[in-house]
């Protein structure tokens, strides 16, 4: 059947949604981890000094392999080939500024990832919309699934980032659109389209490996929808898209037919590679329920609403005109599952490493979004749907504000982990830019745009959730007493979680005072000390109260009572650290035992000895003027303890912490 005609009123609701998505993604930005910043190496050495090996910035990312004494990003190149123009023409611009060159690299990457993730992402939601509603969905419906896919699923949080998913996400979608929107049209429009969608398709696996699973499903589709002239075309466009790759793979590799991860070996980074073909084997049950239902890396425990395309078969009926894109929508879907579940040995290849959902399969998910709005055609279930869709979209906002690259510990994200991060008000906090030290808008590496705007930290999503909240009114238009009252709900929980970190932290009702809140652990410890400052305390029974600085003298030396009469003992020193004045720091701590250090809730120190003799770690800190959280946990197992912190601003000499310390009342 050929698809209908895109209403007027489809068209405008198409571009709501496609600019909530944007200004939703581009509102963050998550600096580089190693992934990221592989890609943005490769994109500067090619467009600055036209080398497409990366050794003069390897010191930013371990994502490398080795070949002929060069060093290469481990991806797929089709990112570099894309970015080449935006980087040199963003450098251009970013130079014209009064800044200079690093907070212009900033801006330039920052610029990047609204280009090639942000972007992407919301002309994605415009096609999932356009989609269903050109094949009988409402416009009220369409419109809550593309919100669902563009802020109410894992791709928002990933679309604040320089990963690959989001651009191949789009080219898988976008090609799927491309063929299916071109049936019935006349010549000469439809063969542009075609090449386009060909070019697309094939491009598809230049950007990332996997995605060569859409590729080949959506060109059966085509076979099926399309006239044999048509199909020439579209394969036509799918030559010139993949040629790329090959060309790529023998300058840089030395062969068309080898990719970047069969350079890795046993002893290597990511030894699993060598396993079946490039790491991938038969899917595995086990991992199948890790990345589906579980609470770790579980697709539908992150996004419960795109269970619900489990219940698609049950509409077939209804939704017999589209049968065949269904049927392609749960192919792509399904296959990318079994492939993430097939892949690699541990949690650091099937869930993504350092991963918020299984990131693997995100090219895949705006099919999963258009399986989940079958649920939309019933009645029972549409009202569940979108209530699920607006539940996880807040959800969706505490990942993006934290930090999408969720770490290995926690056992439940939400409550382990984001929840208790964004209540805290310790939103973008990782610390570190692509190239080299840099300072923008108060933030040495991740930022937002309430940050940008000068607002305090706990306030720094009300601007986005007042958005968030007209939108709730402005992109449903059909007003009756129901949905009114839905509206009213999900604008007040958008209002209630811009203030809620500032009620949380209820600093503008407690009256803070100097010094730290200490609480102590007698005969426990903790198994280890986390790279976050998430821990609870290891006994029931531990003692708070109040101290001028963290510290533990030497036995003999006026020590503290924590110092003595227990074989181990556990403290935690907490509070805000607001400095003199805004810049860089540098900061020492030593310690006899286990410590770490944690401002913003990150661990920037950390010390591991068991040996009754003192170790010192020094770390170079931006601190804007505004209060920090700051955490220091200490443990040992012997009886001569010590703990020191010193800081000092720039080139000042370092001084015992205490200055600029306060906090509220010490519970006990």
């Amino acid at each position: 059947m050929e698809p209908a005609q895109l209403s007027r009123e489809a068209r405008v609701a198409s571009w709501r949604v496609f600019a909530l998505v944007l200004l939703s993604a581009s509102y963050f930005f998550q600096s580089s981890g190693h992934n990221e910043a592989a890609r943005f190496d490769q994109i500067r050495s090619v467009a600055e000094h036209g080398e497409w090996w990366i050794d003069r910035y390897t010191s930013n990312t371990a994502d490398v392999i080795q070949v002929n004494g060069h060093t290469y990003p481990n991806k797929a190149p089709g990112t570099t080939w894309l970015g080449l123009a935006p980087w040199k023409a963003a450098r251009l611009a970013a130079g014209a500024l009064p800044i200079d060159e690093p907070k212009q690299l900033v801006l330039v990457t920052y610029l990047l990832t609204l280009l090639m993730a942000a972007l992407p992402t919301a002309f994605t939601s415009l096609m999932i919309l356009r989609f269903l509603s050109r094949s009988g969905w409402t416009i009220g419906t369409a419109t809550l699934t593309g919100v669902g896919y563009g802020v109410g699923s894992m791709a928002f949080p990933w679309a604040t980032t320089f990963f690959s998913h989001q651009l191949a996400a789009f080219f898988a979608f976008g090609a799927f659109y491309l063929v299916w929107s071109g049936q019935g049209e006349e010549p000469p429009r439809p063969r542009a389209r075609l090449l386009l969608a060909g070019w697309m398709m094939g491009f598809l696996p230049v950007i990332e490996y996997p995605a060569a699973i859409a590729s080949g499903l959506i060109g059966v589709y085509a076979i099926r929808a399309l006239r044999t002239r048509s199909i020439a075309l579209l394969f036509a466009g799918a030559v010139m898209g993949v040629l790329p790759l090959p060309l790529y793979n023998v300058a840089a590799l030395g062969s068309p037919f080898v990719l970047g991860y069969s350079f890795y070996k046993e002893g290597s980074n990511f030894p699993a590679h060598q396993q079946g073909f490039m790491g991938v084997s038969w899917p595995r049950f086990e991992v199948f329920q890790e990345i589906t239902f579980r609470a770790q890396r579980g697709l539908f425990h992150a996004n419960p609403w795109l269970a619900l395309g489990l219940l698609a078969p049950f509409f077939l009926k209804k939704l017999s005109h589209i049968r065949a894109e269904f049927l392609l929508a749960a192919s792509i879907f399904t296959s990318a599952l079994f492939f993430n579940s097939g892949f690699g040995d541990s949690i650091v290849y099937w869930g993504g490493a350092f991963s918020f959902g299984p990131r693997h399969i995100l090219f895949a998910l705006p099919f999963a979004a258009v399986l989940a709005a079958a649920s939309m055609k019933s009645r029972v279930l549409a009202p569940l749907t979108g209530g699920l869709i607006v539940g996880t979209s807040f959800l969706m906002l505490t990942v993006a504000a934290i930090d999408p690259r969720l770490p290995y510990e926690p056992a439940e994200p939400f409550l382990d982990f984001y929840l208790p991060l964004y209540l805290r008000g310790l939103h973008s906090a990782y610390p570190v830019a692509t190239f080299g030290e840099s300072v923008l808008f108060e933030s040495s590496g991740a930022f937002n745009l309430g940050r940008a705007l000068g607002l305090p930290r706990t306030l720094e999503m009300l601007p986005l959730t007042v958005v968030w909240a007209v939108a709730a009114f402005v992109l449903f238009e059909r007003r009756t007493r129901a949905i009114r009252l839905a509206q009213g709900m999900a604008a007040a929980v958008a209002l209630t979680m811009g203030l809620w970190p500032a009620l949380a932290r209820g600093n503008f009702l407690t009256k803070r005072e100097p010094g730290l809140c200490q609480t102590v652990s007698a005969n426990e410890t903790w198994a280890y000390l986390s790279d976050y400052a998430l821990q609870a305390e290891p006994s029931r029974d531990a003692i708070t109260h109040r101290v001028k600085a963290p510290g533990i003298t030497l036995p003999g030396d006026d020590a503290m009572p924590t110092s003595v009469g227990s074989e181990s003992v556990a403290i935690t020193f907490e509070g805000e650290l607001e400095p003199t004045a805004a810049g860089w720091h540098v900061v020492k701590m030593e310690a006899i035992g286990e410590a770490a250090l944690y401002i913003d809730g990150l661990r920037r120190l950390r010390i591991e000895t068991t040996e009754p003799i003192p170790q010192a770690e020094m770390a170079q800190v931006y601190l804007s003027k505004d209060p920090h959280e700051l955490v220091v946990r200490y443990m040992s197992h012997q009886p001569v303890r010590r703990l020191e912190v010193l800081i000092a601003f720039r080139d000042h000499p370092l001084a015992p912490l205490g200055a600029g310390l306060s906090t509220s009342t010490c519970e006990p």
